[in-house]
């Protein structure tokens, strides 16, 4: 088994003094004639599925709170696990659509023969995705405006440059007038959000503060002794508030991160204060309950039971590598990265509770690398540096247990797509599907049926890549992503047919391609439709269409496209009844789901 170290035994402090003292240490010890940028914090940016057998449960939304009695089939949004809805920027019920663009949430009626534009509200902020259970929607985005919108305490310099996460509840109860009822802003990037009935998680990240640091006055080492000597007297002289994110609830600060409800790891795993957000969408938005460990967080992956934050980062150089005290050269480019693993217990409806960490060797690719299955966590992690395929690179998948406070690696495939990295991870009950590239794309069956000993089934190698991978069928997966030639180079975005009956023969069946196009898709799961009841897949193609496929057992081709007007660009496609809904940028579109013919247009 590949090497694990553990970031474990998790310590809650006993005093605000405790959690002053750690920072201080921490950054002491790592700040330099820069700063502290890249000590700990997160290096590989995201955008920002592992369901079981069967494909309707890979798409289906987790039900509302109340959801409206109706006949009606819907498709939701295309999440990763089975009843654990993931927040997205439209969710459909079967009266309803509710889409929110940047920074106006709007509702549409979907009760008569057409659909009619109801009310909307602004929301402040940008970037927003919602929730939605019942009548109540949680609106998660971007804030506008200053880092603090109240005073801080006693801070000199606004702390968190990486900006506020604006939480807001609407109440769309009467759909001609949508109201904002409580809007809760919090320091830190928000990471992702799910919901499990009534229950929201949502997961900030604060990365560590930006403080006044100097920077040499040149690149001569004396200058850089200056600086860093300047650099290390601002840390000690720093207070916990310069160190602690605000929030504040309608406008007003609240206490959201208590010093002494704050945990830490044995091993240091960043300056960030990585939060779990519990919101019960069945009361008012008011302070929630944070869950709060310092450690920096990039990738979100929930089960019905657990969440899971990681945060892939530099592996430290050995002493031996770097550069003599004072001496002009920089230390070297880092080529080996890990991944810090942070697993919070959410079953039911209270605080999530931190159970364990851990970290494996190598950095995600997205969500998708991980899924948890019967107690056990399986992660598929690409080793060497994340800028690029080398000679260097390989990937596995690993199998964690946990042991008390610790992420243990219980059982490892080594060794796939030697110069090769991850472009898609699909984890399916006991098997994983594992897509690397470089020049070609091999297609990896990984057998994970018995935790301590995964081993490799088959392989498959095409020109090409799948970037998304989606059960259509059993024994079947639709890959997405780009043809390529056998150097490399691609070519456009293509469909492909897998047959996966057989484990240790993988093959391909069919595939439709799009010359010089590509598809939200390939990175954005959410962009994705997968209809079972027809045996269609939609997907945005390149801007303005949407292309539908159809994927029988043995075939996919292409049934026909939308365009919308105005060349605006395809955000969503969804099924309700017998009509299928595209969503662009102010318009929405409906078509006869069988023939593709257009029913109506609606501004939005």
């Amino acid at each position: 088994l590949g090497e694990v170290d553990l970031v474990a035994a998790r310590t809650p402090f006993d005093s605000c003094d405790a959690l002053l003292e750690l920072l201080r240490s921490e950054a002491v010890e790592r700040v330099g004639p820069y700063g502290l940028d890249g000590a700990g914090g997160p290096l590989i940016l995201e955008d920002s599925f592992a369901a079981g057998d069967g494909a309707e449960a890979a798409t289906t939304e987790a039900a509302p709170a109340e959801a409206p009695a109706s006949t009606v089939a819907t498709s939701g949004t295309n999440n990763q696990e089975s009843g654990v809805d993931e927040a997205d920027t439209v969710k459909l019920d079967a009266e309803r659509l509710l889409v929110v663009d940047d920074n106006r949430l709007r509702v549409v009626d979907l009760t008569g023969e057409a659909p009619v534009a109801r009310g909307s509200v602004e929301l402040a902020g940008w970037g927003h995705q919602i929730l939605v259970a019942g009548d109540r929607v949680l609106s998660i985005g971007g804030a506008d405006g200053e880092v603090f919108p109240v005073e801080p305490a006693a801070s000199s310099w606004a702390p968190y440059g990486s900006g506020r996460v604006t939480l807001t509840e609407i109440d769309v109860s009467d759909p001609d007038a949508p109201t904002v009822e409580h809007t809760l802003t919090v320091d830190g990037a928000q990471l992702s959000a799910r919901r499990i009935g009534d229950t929201a998680r949502v997961v900030v990240s604060a990365v560590h503060p930006t403080f006044p640091f100097v920077y040499p006055s040149d690149d001569s080492p004396a200058a850089r002794r200056i600086a860093e000597g300047a650099n290390r007297r601002l840390i000690e002289e720093s207070t916990l508030e310069d160190w602690l994110p605000a929030a504040d609830l309608d406008g007003e600060a609240v206490d959201l991160f208590a010093c002494e409800s704050v945990e830490q790891p044995s091993e240091f795993s960043g300056f960030g204060f990585l939060s779990v957000l519990t919101v019960d969408l069945t009361q008012p938005l008011g302070t929630p309950a944070a869950t709060t460990v310092v450690a920096d967080g990039q990738t979100v992956y929930a089960s019905a039971e657990s969440l899971y934050v990681t945060t892939s980062r530099p592996q430290e150089p050995e002493a031996a590598d770097l550069p003599m005290p004072g001496a002009d050269i920089a230390p070297p480019a880092p080529e080996s990265y890990e991944t810090a693993i942070h697993r919070f217990d959410i079953t039911g409806t209270g605080p999530a509770t931190w159970i364990a960490s851990g970290t494996v060797p190598g950095h995600l690719l997205n969500q998708f690398s991980m899924s948890e299955h019967e107690g056990h966590l399986r992660v598929a992690t690409t080793e060497g540096a994340p800028w690029g395929a080398t000679e260097q690179s390989a990937s596995r998948v690993a199998v964690l247990d946990t042991d008390g406070q610790a992420l243990v690696e219980v059982g490892a495939v080594e060794d796939l797509g030697v110069t090769e990295q991850i472009y898609a991870v699909r984890f399916l009950g006991d098997t994983g599907y594992v897509v690397t590239f470089r020049q070609t794309d091999p297609l990896y069956v990984v057998d994970l049926s018995v935790p301590t000993a995964p081993a490799l089934e088959g392989e498959l190698h095409i020109p090409g890549y799948s970037a998304y991978l989606h059960p259509v069928a059993d024994g079947r997966l639709l890959g997405i992503g780009q043809d390529a030639t056998d150097q490399g180079m691609t070519l456009g975005l293509q469909a492909s047919l897998f047959d996966v009956s057989d484990a240790t023969a993988p093959t391909r069946l069919s595939q439709v391609t799009f010359p010089n196009q590509y598809s939200a898709a390939e990175y954005d799961h959410h962009a994705f439709l997968w209809w079972p009841t027809t045996g269609q897949a939609v997907l945005p193609l390149t801007y303005r269409d949407t292309v539908v496929l159809s994927v029988t057992p043995d075939a996919v081709t292409e049934q026909g496209r939308i365009t919308l007007p105005g060349g605006q660009e395809v955000r969503r496609n969804l099924v309700h009844g017998d009509t299928l809904l595209t969503v662009g940028v102010d318009t929405l579109v409906t078509s006869d789901l069988t023939t593709l013919e257009p029913v109506s247009e609606l501004p939005l």
